[in-house]
């Protein structure tokens, strides 16, 4: 019983953490999710911006949010642009779908709202035409970062006649060419689709045509598709998936798995996706960063006012900065894996010291070196693990204690998060059996600095 127990967690999260979304029996996963313990609750709690002051990687963040019959009602509604605002702000671009509002009003005055409550920087819109074959029709809406991305062009598809029934798409796809001065990836394309739920088969299996058509026009491969696209439960049947071109076609990475649950709903129905397609966004994706934001745990939500905001949550993800890169390329693997970046001037001898009776009291071991004069030259606390859960909550209790003192930075919170759970497109470094060892080592002399560390 405890084999066969074993045999079916591990296949659920085989299935789970595929990154090509190859044809596999769907109505057996979705089963599967129920039973798998999810730890991307653990991660999108502790390495997001919750209450209280934000903690902010260097990496571009982004992010596609159907806020479900966005307009003036919305904007009017007490309490709702409040919460919107947190989640925007989140991200260094997001993608806003459903939007309802003839006026134009709605989205303008929520960009506006975003901007007064920015501390990094202000915030621009990319927006597309109404579309849509009824007289209920939607815009696709981007927000993003001015000090980081700047946009090149943008287009909508043109996928036939609307007139003559010829097209494909109730909704065509907005697609919008980024320029970005943080990443690696020198320029991007992101492609906003709301797919028809009734018709969502045969519009995913356009957007490989969709994909084509960016290459032509634009001369640029590094593509994510990302929004609504209906992928999931009923809207998409075992066929469906074993035919789909998007789902089988080699050249594309679906970030978010099967087992992730996009809807406020419940039910494990993953509606919303990111598709990434094209070798230098590829290897740029922080893989472990894709899931579903639930704003509604982390910033403490209830549930009837959760569902005025929307019957979705957004999907995130984020793209590696250059420095983030070169320090992941650059880390020591002899003994033991050490994450180094400069640490603030504000760090000295008493945080580092001061720290000892708080991770005394949560259990790590505390080891102090000293100089050839007897002054102390560093501090280590170090605990270990037995499997990758437990490293992931030691991890996160380095960081809880240790940011708000800078001891070390969130950068290097989430480089050690991407150890532990793998890079792109490689087993993960840790099995659900794994032993080893989460690290805070400080120096002291010559000057003052800290870092973490894993040995496995």
């Amino acid at each position: 019983m405890i084999i066969m127990e074993f045999i079916i967690l591990y296949t659920s999260m085989l299935f789970c953490f595929v990154n090509t979304h190859q044809y596999v029996n769907h109505n057996l996963q979705n089963e599967q999710c129920y039973q798998r313990q999810d730890e991307r609750i653990l991660s999108r709690r502790h390495l997001g911006t919750g209450k209280g002051n934000p903690s902010y990687s260097s990496n571009l963040k982004l992010a596609a949010f159907n806020v479900q019959t966005f307009g003036r009602r919305k904007m009017n509604s007490p309490g709702v642009p409040t919460i919107l605002v947190k989640i925007i702000l989140r991200y260094d671009v997001i993608l806003i779908q459903e939007i309802r509002d003839s006026s134009g009003k709605a989205i303008v005055d929520l960009l506006s709202l975003v901007n007064k409550a920015s501390s990094r920087g202000q915030y621009d819109l990319e927006i597309s035409p109404r579309l849509g074959r009824t007289f209920s029709k939607e815009q696709y809406a981007f927000l993003y970062r001015r000090d980081v991305l700047s946009v090149k062009k943008s287009y909508v598809y043109d996928d036939g006649q609307e007139s003559e029934k010829n097209d494909t798409f109730e909704r065509e796809p907005f697609i919008v060419h980024f320029k970005p001065t943080t990443t690696n990836v020198t320029d991007f394309v992101l492609v906003a689709i709301h797919t028809s739920p009734s018709k969502a088969p045969q519009e995913i299996n356009e957007l490989a045509n969709v994909y084509d058509d960016v290459i032509k026009r634009l001369r640029i491969t590094d593509v994510i598709i990302l929004g609504d696209l209906n992928a999931a439960c009923s809207y998409m049947s075992d066929n469906d998936w074993r035919t789909n071109r998007l789902a089988n076609d080699k050249r594309f990475h679906w970030l978010i798995s099967d087992c992730v649950d996009t809807s406020l709903a419940g039910g494990h129905c993953a509606y919303d996706r990111f598709v990434a397609a094209g070798d230098a966004i590829v290897e740029s994706i922080v893989e472990s960063s894709a899931g579903s934001f639930e704003y509604d745990q982390v910033l403490g939500v209830k549930e009837t006012m959760a569902s005025k905001v929307s019957d979705h949550y957004p999907i995130e993800m984020q793209l590696l900065s250059k420095s983030m890169a070169s320090t992941l390329k650059n880390i020591n693997k002899a003994v033991e894996y050490t994450f180094k970046m400069k640490n603030p001037p504000s760090l000295n001898k008493k945080t580092v010291f001061g720290m000892r009776k708080t991770l005394k009291q949560r259990k790590f071991a505390v080891k102090t070196t000293y100089s050839s004069t007897r002054s102390i030259s560093g501090v280590t606390f170090s605990k270990t693990f037995n499997n990758k859960t437990e490293a992931l909550n030691l991890l996160y209790e380095i960081k809880d204690k240790t940011q708000p003192v800078n001891m070390v930075s969130f950068d290097q919170i989430q480089m050690a998060e991407f150890q532990i759970k793998g890079p792109w497109g490689e087993d993960r470094k840790l099995s659900a059996n794994s032993f080893g060892v989460v690290k805070l080592v400080c120096e002291i002399l010559p000057s003052v600095s800290c870092w973490v560390a894993l040995t496995m």
